[in-house]
């Protein structure tokens, strides 16, 4: 059995003996993976796709958070932290809201099982396994299950899922319940995945490093410490292998932007309800679509954003031709049709909050300065958090190689000795499993993708850096100057 949890928005500096002393026993008895990353846009959605289909947003299509499909409705917003919205592009995409094969997918073909859990969004939760209704799997959400008849099952057993919480404890600790009592031994996955959103949800509310952020990442790992103990006790420590990651890590909002608002003031927008151009409000980064994908308009967004104090790294469609100051999509492994025209990652520093936790980085949307937020090219966003431990892993082994959550589909994979039918972005980390050779055979190099532009009173310069292992890309972190 392979074991995935997430503690969303977890960081790796956030990992010490009083807040997480079961992370830090788990990380001394497998292997910690200290090169970790998250995909940009560092968003939730954006990770799960990668997560369990081992392609970036260029392979998978879920390029965002929140995303319009021009193509298909000008004036839908999509939000895909809702359930809902997810089954409803399922449809009106006629089953290709992931343009990748899934986890969930490969195994039901294999024979193999895989039971999803998750107390975050619904929409996240979807994601992990979202063809589950039609290849005969299982997923568990407080708002939902696959399949529907599982749910009075479960509330029987358990009754109904306490409230919403900051921190969101008592539903984490209903979860690891569900999971301890009724997953393993009834359903006895090949694959099983259960989704804390804590850090994540508390440090958007509290902020990063706030009392209140910290006592959800120990209540958290308290969670963790309750699995551990129980693959202890029934015996499956000697047989499970345990994934404990993140999807992302977090920056402290410093500014809050309003990219459509000065789209309209320069007029290249029409006004607020017009669908010319659609903005999508992302956090750490935002997504611009100009719905003629006319590269005069492109241009003109990408020559207004640049001159911004605010503005980071910029991205264009490959299509769009050379834009001075902006880097294709292609370099980020973003290069999706369905991707936004011009996405802008907002500037970011190493400056520290009043909790003393360095990181900061401008944000879009609804969360507000002080605050904890993700999306964004800062290290603190892109690196996140692997660990992995039991059987098929070294023990208390340190790896510094570059590795993502695109490599966790490919792993976990080749732990249960399959194949995957398509293509796939990451690699298996073969570094890190027992007998593996170690990281001295992988070839390793770094890039830097550069691009400037004349702006009033100076120059844009922006550069992002990418490292490469045997062939996969990681985006390092990426950062801009106004000069």
């Amino acid at each position: 059995m392979i074991l995935i949890i997430v503690l969303d928005g977890l960081r790796p500096d956030q990992i010490n003996p009083s807040d997480t002393p079961n992370l830090l026993r788990l990380a001394r008895r497998g292997v910690e993976f200290r090169g970790h990353h998250a995909v940009f846009p560092t968003h939730t959605r954006v990770n799960v796709a990668t997560l369990f289909t081992g392609r970036y947003p260029a392979g998978h299509g879920l390029v965002g958070n929140t995303l319009f499909m021009p193509e298909l409705d000008p004036a839908w917003k999509v939000s895909t932290g809702q359930r809902d919205s997810i089954l409803g592009l399922e449809r009106r995409l006629n089953g290709r809201l992931l343009t990748a094969e899934t986890l969930g997918e490969v195994l039901h073909s294999c024979g193999k099982s895989m039971v999803a859990m998750g107390v975050g969004s619904s929409g996240n939760t979807a994601l992990h396994h979202h063809k589950a209704a039609s290849v005969g799997g299982t997923v568990i959400h407080p708002d939902f299950t696959v399949p529907e008849s599982l749910e009075p099952e479960l509330t029987s057993r358990y009754g109904p899922w306490p409230d919403t919480g900051v921190p969101n404890h008592a539903r984490i600790e209903r979860a690891v319940t569900v999971l301890l009592d009724y997953v393993l031994p009834a359903h006895a996955p090949d694959v099983a995945t259960l989704w804390m959103s804590d850090p994540d949800s508390t440090q958007h509310k509290t902020g990063v490093g706030s009392p209140a952020a910290l006592d959800s990442l120990h209540r958290a790992d308290a969670q963790l410490g309750r699995i551990l103990e129980h693959l202890e006790n029934t015996g499956l420590a000697g047989t499970a292998d345990v994934l404990v990651l993140s999807d992302h890590g977090h920056s402290t909002v410093h500014q809050v932007i309003d990219i459509e608002g000065l789209l309209i003031q320069k007029g290249i927008k029409r006004d607020k309800s017009s669908t010319d151009i659609l903005v999508a409000d992302n956090g750490g980064c935002a997504s611009v679509y100009v719905t003629d994908h006319g590269v005069r308009t492109i241009a003109s967004v990408v020559e207004a954003v640049v001159a911004e104090s605010w503005c980071g790294p910029v991205f264009v469609r490959d299509t769009a031709v050379s834009i001075p100051g902006a880097i294709p999509h292609s370099r980020i492994m973003y290069d999706h049709p369905r991707a936004p025209d011009v996405l802008v990652s907002f500037a970011w520093t190493d400056e520290s909050n009043i909790y003393g936790v360095s990181g900061s980085a401008g944000s879009s949307g609804d969360v507000g300065v002080g605050l904890g937020d993700h999306g964004s090219l800062s290290p603190n966003e892109v690196h996140n958090v692997l660990l992995a431990a039991g059987p098929t892993f070294q023990r208390g082994f340190k790896s510094h190689m570059a590795s993502g959550n695109v490599d966790i589909f490919p792993t976990v994979l080749h732990i249960l000795g399959l194949t995957p039918a398509g293509p796939v972005d990451g690699r298996v980390l073969t570094e890190a499993l027992a007998g593996g050779g170690g990281p001295g055979r992988l070839a390793v190099s770094t890039r830097l993708h550069q691009a400037s532009t004349r702006i009033a009173g100076g120059e844009y310069r922006q550069e992002v850096q990418v490292t490469q292992v045997d062939g996969t890309m990681y985006v390092d972190h990426g950062r801009a100057e106004h000069l």
